[in-house]
This record gives structure tokens, C-alpha cells and sequence, in this order.
């Protein structure tokens, strides 16, 4: 994965490539535990002082709030404005009479900012470790597509033995070979095919002469380092910016780290003392920049978005349907990540192996057996047993 919110891209990067090939290098779960704690601290009042200076620059007077289901979220947004469009306005009664139609358990790490009691300004939003795998598998797959089809019509010219009558099993037999390919090196993976740019995503809501101001903002403010600007229009509109920001001087960065409390650290392996020491190698060895991806978006398009045609989970679902023939690769890229984003948030820095092989065979279950490892938890057990005195299993 190529996570451009974070200051170290580039190595995790070539950590994740190499977890694909299979080979561990000591350190890795280390730096996996250090990215996810320095990294957010260095770009996180970088980020706050950028969007209140484009979403409220005349007083800066903004509420925040963490929301944490898809219910909360589209419960704010439903009490934010009273007058909306005839379309917006049906959709969000439709929401009222039947809120469990609307995903409603669906996990989010959001934060909505209001400047008023209801006013809904933006929203922040983090992209959770699922959703990262899911991202990357499907990036995966698609960069890998048509590779896998040219082998499965060279493994059918062939007319190989045990797969000229099932085309669905010379895709299988094609996509391992991809797999093992890959895993040797001689498939190579770049960072654009796993490219992430929203793993901190940010909607602007106005109309369209305030969507105007806030791009404006977005050009001349002096974090900005470059944007790049696309259009989406289908279903619902918006305008999508992938934006630059650069991060503090070296030494103020530094400085900053060490005056933090890291008392958190140890329910990640480390002890403070052990990471403000590591500190100013980090900084030093990273991109001086990062990214954040701003969409902006009217009031009726985010409801749109949210509660009509445009609904999030229906695309994931039909984005996960149309992968029906791909099976070891989206889902071995997946847990791979998913390990690796663990290791991050787990309490332990030590990896002893790689308990997912990119040209193995798992089931999506596998996620329990990982879980189990990084947190001691005994969760691929069955029910019906229970431990026994000396240790070991006793079926009752």
C-alpha cells in the first residue's frame, strides 16, 4: 500500500512489497507501531489549522465531534439543514422511517465540524483498517486483470489438462500463477497500483459559490504545496482535490514529538522513553510532505451520497461483485494488509513470521487466526470448548 497521509510512504511501501514476497525483516513490526504513532502527530495540527483556515477563516469558531457508525453520520447530517431540495428532502424522510435500511452498524472514524449548533461545515474522515485492505485488494486486482486473463487464454489455447472444460478454473489455475509471480519479484508492483490518497478524506459542504471560496482558500493557503483537482459527475457531483501540504521544519517537528505524552505508547510495545530515542531518525529519514484528499460537495449532492443512489455501502458491494472470479489474489493481498495494519495497532512490536503467503490459499475467516496472534485472544475456538487445567482442550 502507498499511504500518501503518511511522511514515510516510501518505506512502508517497500515493507508491504516485501511482506507480499514473503521475507521479514527484523525491524519491520517496530516501524509499523512508530508509523501509526509519530505519523499522525506530526501531520495532525498541520491538517487542523489548514482546514479551519479554509472552512471558517473569519472567526475559526468550529465544534468537532467523533462519530463512530454510519448511523451517527447520517443521523448529523439529516439534522443539519432544515431546507433542502424536494429530492434531499424525500430521502432524508425515507431515513427517518426506516434507519436501519441505511447500513446503520457500519463502522466510521469521523469527525463532524459544525459551526453552529447544526450548521454541518465538513467532515473528517479516517479511513479504518478494513476498508484500507479492501482498497488495496481491489487495487491489486485491477492492476493484475488483464494479466491473469492473457494466462488464462494462453492456459486454454493450450488446451491444459484439467482446464479446458471449466473456463472459471483456468481463471484459478491463471491468477495463482500471477500470485507466485509476484511473490518472486518477477511481477513487478510500483507504488501507483497501490495507491492510497484518501486515508484521510475531508468533505467541504456549501453551495456553489462557497464551494468556489473554498477552493480558492485551498490555492493560495501556504501549506499548499500542489492540488490536483478532478470532477466527479454520475449519480451525485462533487469535485475531488488531492492536496500537498508541507510539514513543519525538521527541527520543530522533532521538538514537538519529544514534548508529547507517550504514556499511550505502551499499549503498542513501547515504552516512551524507547520512542522519543527513535524520534529524530524517523523525522529525518521521512517525506517532508503529505497528502489529504478534500472533496467538495453541496448540501443536496452529500445527501445523495449518502442516502440515495449514490449510497457508499452499495457501491462497495457492487465493487466486491464485480470481482466474483478473483479469489487467491484479492484475498491474500488483503490479509496481508490487514496483518500488517494490526502489527501497527497491536500491542506488540515483535513479528515472528508472516503467517499469510501471497500464493497460499486462506479463507476470509483467516482474519480470526491473525487477531488471536497480535492480541491473545483465543477467538478460533470453538464454543463448546473449554480449556483445560493443564492447558490444553477439553470438549464438553
Amino acid at each position: 500500500m502507498y499511504l500518501t497521509a503518511l511522511t514515510q510512504r516510501e518505506r512502508l511501501f517497500a515493507l508491504v512489497i516485501r511482506w507480499l514476497q514473503g521475507r521479514l525483516e527484523p525491524s519491520d513490526g517496530r516501524f509499523l507501531t512508530l508509523s501509526f504513532l509519530v505519523d499522525p502527530v506530526i501531520t495532525s495540527h498541520v491538517l487542523t489549522n489548514f482546514l479551519r483556515d479554509i472552512a471558517a477563516p473569519e472567526d475559526g469558531s468550529l465544534r468537532l465531534e467523533r462519530l463512530r457508525t454510519k448511523h451517527d453520520v447520517r443521523q448529523r447530517i439529516a439534522d443539519a439543514w432544515p431546507d433542502l431540495t424536494p429530492r434531499a428532502t424525500e430521502l432524508l424522510s425515507e431515513f427517518r422511517k426506516r434507519p436501519e435500511h441505511f447500513y446503520p452498524t457500519t463502522p466510521v472514524d469521523l469527525v463532524a465540524v459544525t459551526a453552529s449548533e447544526h450548521d454541518l461545515k465538513a467532515m473528517v474522515r479516517f479511513k479504518n483498517i478494513t476498508r484500507i485492505a479492501d482498497k488495496v485488494s481491489r487495487r491489486a486486482t485491477a492492476r493484475f486483470d488483464q494479466e491473469i486473463r492473457r494466462r488464462a487464454e494462453a492456459l486454454k489455447g493450450e488446451g491444459s489438462r484439467g482446464h479446458d472444460d471449466a473456463e472459471g478454473e483456468l481463471f484459478v489455475e491463471a491468477e495463482r500463477l500471477v500470485c507466485l509471480d509476484i511473490a518472486s519479484g518477477s511481477l513487478p508492483v510500483r507504488p501507483p497500483d497501490f495507491l492510497v490518497h484518501d486515508l484521510v478524506g475531508v468533505k467541504l459542504i456549501g453551495d456553489p459559490s462557497g464551494l468556489e471560496r473554498f477552493e480558492s482558500r485551498v490555492a493560495v493557503h501556504p501549506q499548499v504545496i500542489s492540488v490536483q483537482r478532478t470532477e466527479h459527475r454520475g449519480v451525485y457531483r462533487d469535485t475531488h482535490l488531492v492536496v500537498e501540504l508541507a510539514c513543519p521544519p525538521l527541527a520543530a517537528s522533532v521538538d514537538w514529538l519529544r514534548a508529547q505524552n507517550w504514556d499511550q505508547a505502551a499499549r503498542r510495545g513501547l515504552t516512551a522513553a524507547t520512542l522519543r530515542r527513535w524520534i529524530p531518525e524517523y523525522v529525518e529519514s521521512a517525506e517532508r510532505s503529505f497528502f489529504v484528499e478534500i472533496l467538495l460537495t453541496t448540501r443536496e449532492d452529500l445527501v445523495e451520497s449518502e442516502f440515495g443512489r449514490g449510497l457508499h455501502e452499495e457501491r462497495t458491494e457492487r465493487q466486491r461483485e464485480g470481482l466474483m472470479w478473483a479469489r487467491q489474489l484479492p484475498t491474500n493481498v488483503a490479509l496481508i494488509i490487514m496483518y500488517a495494519l494490526l502489527v501497527a495497532v497491536g500491542p506488540k512490536t515483535e513479528v515472528q513470521d508472516l503467517p499469510v503467503k501471497l500464493a497460499g490459499r486462506y479463507l476470509p475467516d483467516t482474519i480470526a487466526v491473525l487477531l488471536g496472534r497480535l492480541f491473545d485472544l483465543d477467538i478460533d475456538r470453538s464454543p463448546l470448548s473449554v480449556p483445560s487445567a493443564g492447558g490444553g482442550t477439553d470438549r464438553v
